[in-house]
């Protein structure tokens, strides 16, 4: 009785240094070890009253007499269930806060595995125990234990396959893509993903929390800007009380007072810590297992990674945008100050000089002068202006006519035009430099179609088919061939290398290159413009 009794003792009074988590799964855990000493303590006193009565009573009772025997039974049950049920609240004491483990903080398929242990215990216990009631022979109730075993472990693995379904239906919104390129290719997209909805999808539908938020620290805090966060949160702890909290890598979880009843959990790279998930309160009001904590510190570990990097991304990109434009814009004034300004200067001087008294030095001058105007002279002329001279003046399609009659005249069969008015309006509102991006890659991607339409050989009946089309606020610009079609292979090639700069100057401007191989023969590469890249789709 004493050895039952005085654990009531300790548990009153919980052992000190085993931190706060320790304190937190000892809390948590003592209702159940107090039963479980209450009911071996009971089994423990019947068992005593019991002793006591046998040596008390005159004459000795004999298990012959039927008042006795059924006595002695009704202990013997009692004392079987008080011990089962100990040993059930143990059990439960353990897999549930991770008593007497060492870990900080339970496992959700302990508890699950224990549940499932204790559902099959109390089935095995009932069908042996009616066996045993109604005499049944032994072959028989060897059958229906096996038949028990067989439904429980079939129940077993269809709960857990079922478990892992729902687990992933939950997961899947975190899991999917989160259109990266469409939110780096469109200017006008938000700063940052939804990371709101993952951190709900992870947090909330996963784990369970009823809330939570989601801190930067460090260098993140610049890049991600404001904390995403769901749930009855009032106001967010300052950074340095987090600090306080996570003083640490090896101390990763402590539970926070501002706000109440709050995890706080350290998300630590490369001995820095990188952001702080916050978890309120379990929607089940259980505490959160090791796999849940794991789980979520992943889930708001890519999170942070994700926001950082699409923000990185997305400023390097503008950066690219603003460098295309400005680009254009100082090699025209620097063509237009030399040819306007200079030039004309020059010549000037050279007048008014050789209108003097002709010196040895006035000639020198004289010489001077005039050799740095024809040599200014000559480089405008020898070198040609980046954009030619059609799309400058006509546009795009104009200038791709140019291209194919001029520098391609011999390699193409037939080419056939199709352009719809309504695209190629639109094609010619669109700033100087964003139609120079897509001349130079449709120039890229013809000149792909003459050099590669006819594979290994020289020469071949070779068509090409233009297409420019408008939809949905955008427009289309395929360019078709009746080759061999497209190599895999090579496509990712080092030889290929143009179309994967002219992809990245095209996702720039905020469109896309595609290319794929046509049903029947040849293969079509595309340069697609959506409604966002259109000033005038622009709110």
């Amino acid at each position: 009785l004493l050895c039952f009794l005085l654990p009531l003792g300790v548990l009153r009074r919980p052992p000190a240094r085993v931190g706060l988590l320790g304190a937190r799964a000892q809390h948590g855990a003592r209702p159940w070890l107090i039963a479980a000493s209450l009911l071996l303590a009971l089994g423990g006193i019947v068992m005593a009253w019991l002793a006591l009565w046998v040596i008390r009573t005159t004459p000795p009772p004999s298990l012959q007499m039927p008042g006795v025997a059924r006595l002695v039974k009704v202990a013997d049950v009692i004392v079987a269930g008080c011990i089962g049920g100990a040993i059930t609240l143990l059990g439960r004491a353990i897999v549930g806060y991770a008593v007497f483990t060492g870990r900080p903080l339970p496992r959700r398929d302990f508890f699950r595995q224990w549940r499932s242990t204790v559902i099959l215990a109390a089935g095995f216990s009932v069908v042996v125990s009616w066996t045993l009631v109604i005499r049944l022979r032994p072959i028989y109730s060897l059958m229906l234990a096996t038949t028990l075993m067989v439904v429980f472990y079939a129940l077993y693995s269809w709960r857990a396959a079922d478990e892992q379904l729902r687990f992933m239906a939950r997961l899947r919104p975190f899991l999917a893509s989160q259109n990266l390129y469409d939110q780096l290719a469109d200017p006008e997209s938000v700063s940052s993903a939804d990371a709101e909805g993952l951190l709900r999808s992870v947090c909330g539908d996963v784990v369970g929390a009823k809330s939570a938020a989601l801190v930067p620290a460090g260098a993140l805090s610049a890049l991600v800007g404001q904390a995403p966060a769901y749930g009855e949160l009032s106001s967010l702890p300052a950074m340095p009380s987090l600090l306080r909290a996570l003083t640490s890598p090896a101390l990763s979880v402590a539970p926070i007072d501002d706000p109440p009843g709050f995890w706080a959990v350290g998300l630590w790279g490369e001995g820095r810590l990188n952001g702080v998930l916050l978890l309120g309160e379990k929607v089940d009001g259980n505490p959160y297992t090791e796999e849940e904590i794991d789980l979520a510190r992943a889930g708001a570990e890519r999170i942070l990674d994700t926001l950082a990097g699409s923000e990185i991304a997305r400023v390097a990109m503008d950066l690219l945008r603003q460098r295309l434009s400005q680009a254009r814009v100082l090699e025209g004034q620097g063509r237009r100050v030399l040819h306007d300004d200079v030039l004309p200067a020059l010549h000037t001087a050279l007048l008014y000089l050789s209108a003097l008294e002709q010196t040895p030095e006035i000639r020198e001058g004289v010489a001077a002068l005039a050799l740095a105007h024809h040599r200014i002279s000559d480089l405008m002329r020898d070198t040609a202006p980046s954009v030619p001279h059609q799309l400058a003046e006509g546009g795009l399609i104009p200038a791709l006519r140019g291209l194919i009659a001029g520098d391609l005249s011999g390699a193409l069969d037939a080419v056939d035009w199709h352009i719809a008015a309504e695209a190629r309006d639109r094609v010619a509102g669109l700033p100087s430099f964003m139609q120079e991006v897509m001349y130079f890659a449709a120039r890229e991607l013809i000149r792909n179609a003459a050099r590669h339409g006819c594979g290994d050989q020289p020469r071949c009946a070779l068509s090409l088919d233009v297409i420019l089309e408008a939809y949905e606020g955008g427009v289309r610009l395929a360019i078709r061939d009746d080759g061999v079609g497209l190599d895999p292979h090579a496509l990712h090639s080092s030889k290929r290398s143009g179309l994967r700069f002219h992809s990245a100057m095209l996702a720039a401007i905020g469109a896309h290159l595609s290319l794929r191989a046509l049903p029947d023969r040849g293969a079509e590469a595309a340069i697609t413009l959506p409604a966002a890249c259109f000033p005038t789709n622009k709110t």
